[in-house]
């Protein structure tokens, strides 16, 4: 869900919290010196925001054609995956984008 600072009873505290479907963690970090604090805290914003806009679930891909060499007679065909993908209204990818750099 989001990044922020909060006051603790251990004094500022950089708080990452997730979504309902990711477990609803709010996690509190303590970061000294509080010059760190608000370095890691603007990192790790940016990070949110880039993996939220375009996340990266750990697949990467090329697609080639095979053409048919000349004289051989043999030529490759592409497969086609029997795969369903669902598109959910809310995904989590901070919690993926987390899960990547840990």
């Amino acid at each position: 869900r989001g990044i922020r600072t909060k006051e603790s009873k251990f004094g500022l505290a950089l708080v990452i919290e997730t979504s309902r479907e990711s477990g609803a963690y709010v996690l509190g970090f303590r970061v000294d010196p509080y010059e760190k604090l608000k370095e890691v805290l603007k990192e790790l914003q940016t990070l949110h925001r880039v993996f939220t806009g375009s996340p990266i679930f750990g697949v990467q891909y090329e697609t080639s054609h095979h053409e048919e060499q000349e004289g051989s007679g043999l030529s490759i065909s592409a497969v086609q995956d029997d795969i369903e993908i669902v598109d959910d209204e809310q995904s989590d990818a901070f919690a993926v984008s987390l899960l990547y750099f840990m």
